[in-house]
This record gives C-alpha cells, structure tokens and sequence, in this order.
C-alpha cells in the first residue's frame, strides 16, 4: 500500500508575503514532527533555510514542469495545498485546498496598475477560473478577499474559507527611535511615489527633523523634487524578514499607504511592536488593526497632514490586532481528508 503525501506546492510562490507563509507552515510542521509532507518548489527558493529536513522536489516555475510533477504523482497523493494562488493544472481526484492571497489577479480595471500588468492579471485570472474545480477549497486571509471571491468572481461561497497565517515575535522591548518605517516592494499599488511627495511636504510645513526608513533602492523610484535637508530618507533595498522585524521593533512610526492589499501584514507586525501608525483609510486595514492615523492615500496634503498630527500628538498606542493565526486550522484541515 502507498504511503500517501501531502503535497504544499509553492512552485511559484516568489512574493515575500508568500514566503513569510510559507516558511510559518514548515516551522508549524518541524516543531509539531509532522509527518507525511512533501513540498514542490521552484528551483530558485530550494535554497531556503525553512525546507531543511523537509522531503522536497524542486521544479522549473513553469505550467509545463509542474504538470509532468502533477502526473507522476497524482495517485501519491493524500491532499493538495497550493499555496501559489493556482490550483492544480490537471484534473484530479485528490482533495485539494489553494491558498489565494494576491487580489491583484483582480485588479483588470484598477488604474494604480500599469495596462500590461493588468493585461497579464487579467489574463491570469482567466486561467485561475479555467483551472478551478466545484470540489476544490479557497483558503483566504481575511473577509474582504472572500467577498471578491463569492461576489463578483462568483466562487461558492461553502468553499472560501478564511484562514490568516502570520508568526509575530515575543514582546520586544527595544527603545523606540522617532523614525518612520514602510515595509515596501517596487509595485505601484504601494503608492511610493505620494508617501514620498507626502514627506517632502510635511517636512516643509513642521520645525523638525523627520527620518523615514523605506525598503526600497533609491533607483526604484522617480524622485520629481529634491529633498530638503530636514528630511532624512534611507532607502534600505529589500529586507530579510528577520531584519525588517528588528527595525520595526525600533521604530516610533510604521506607515502604511498602500492602496490595496490581500492581508497586509506589516500592519499586524508593527501594530504588535507598539508602533504608531499611519495608514490608508481602507477597510483592508481595518479589519486588521485600528490604525492611530487615517489618511486618504490618493491625497498627498492629507497624507502629509496626518504625519504633521502624529508628531505633534505623540498619543499612546497598543499592541492590540483583530486577527489570529489559524496556522494549526490549515493544517488540521488539509490533514484530515
């Protein structure tokens, strides 16, 4: 009798709220001793520090490599996890659980997107509706994304389930530095360019020095204006997660302007290090956190506005979130099938 696998394929997980997933399922299962896993990777994360002791196949990232694995492998199979927003690419029988979290797939009108990105996520979601089965499990991080699942893409509703998956680290008691922190990537649904233009106004209306911490590369963005010498921006590149935490830890303000989000996990990650913060006035923050701030991100001035209020209030903050870890639930869930 065939011993059979629970496959998690990651094959194209490449996003770093991805991998921060990821690598929290394979810490549950090595500190758990889980058995029976075997995880599908892209040749280039096979590097990853988290699959050490795991049985792993490492594949090309494309629908071809990943369809030969599916079809050596499918009657080896007890569940399936994808945890790269697209389930299977042939028709199979065993239960099968996609974790979706990039809203973007959805975005085909969304103007903060460029038209051949959007052509592409467009594109990408007629697959993903191609590919999808009446049997198979969504698993989602919040409310909202199930609601753009069952609405207007029109999933059932009795098979989009919520479950967020997040690690925070134990209290921190690191001495908070009056800087800013944006845990950012070079998307332009990050809405960089105004957070920038927001700063640069805010540090010409208010007698202090302000310091913002962005984890990007200065050639990333299309800086317009210079500047002033009262506002110290340090663009750090992209940041091992390990890092970004003990920077957030020590930061007095974490800011967050993006325009769209699945999750939003900087939100929860500075809102348990006590940070004060800044965020869009949009319902995927508030079903995480209750920001201190509020600010409309198409809006530079009232971005601007709300970092000048927060510097001059100093209010107290708390470590409280509105969400939990279902890690374990996943788990339990695609285990006993």
């Amino acid at each position: 009798m065939i011993n059979k696998k629970i496959l998690i394929d990651a094959c194209y997980l490449n996003s770093k709220g991805g991998i921060v997933i990821l690598k929290q399922i394979l810490s549950y299962i090595k500190t758990n001793k889980l058995k029976d896993f075997t995880i599908l990777i892209d040749k280039r994360n096979i590097h990853l520090n988290n699959l050490k002791g795991m049985k792993c196949h490492s594949i090309n990232k494309n629908e071809l490599s990943r369809t030969v694995y599916y079809i050596k492998n499918k009657k080896k199979l007890k569940s399936i996890l994808c945890l790269s927003n697209f389930p299977p690419p042939i028709k199979i029988k065993t239960p099968v659980f996609i974790y979706f979290h990039n809203v973007l797939f959805f975005s085909s009108k969304n103007k903060n997107i460029p038209t051949i990105k959007r052509l592409k996520f467009s594109l990408k979601n007629i697959y993903l509706k191609f590919l999808n089965n009446k049997k198979y499990n969504w698993l989602v991080q919040t409310q909202i994304v199930k609601n753009l699942l069952i609405g207007p893409n029109k999933f059932r509703s009795n098979k989009v389930f919520i479950y967020p998956i997040f690690t925070l680290n134990e209290d921190n008691l690191n001495e908070k530095k009056d800087f800013f922190v944006y845990p950012t990537s070079n998307i332009k649904n990050k809405n960089n360019e105004n957070l920038i233009k927001a700063f640069i106004d805010a540090s010409r209306r208010i007698d202090k020095k302000l310091t913002l911490n962005i984890t990007l590369n200065k050639k990333e963005l299309n800086l317009t204006s210079k500047p002033p010498k009262s506002l110290q921006i340090n663009f750090l590149g992209e940041l091992e997660h390990e890092d970004l935490m003990k920077l957030i830890s020590k930061a007095r303000y974490l800011i967050f302007p993006s325009f769209e989000e699945s999750f939003g996990l900087p939100l929860i990650e500075g809102k348990h290090n006590f940070c004060i913060i800044l965020a869009s006035n949009k319902e995927y923050v508030k079903e995480l956190i209750d920001a201190d701030f509020y600010f409309n991100p198409k809006n530079v001035k009232d971005m601007s506005s709300q970092i000048i209020k927060c510097l001059k209030l100093k209010l107290p903050t708390t470590n409280k979130v509105k969400v939990e870890d279902h890690t374990n639930k996943l788990i339990e869930r695609i285990t006993n099938v």
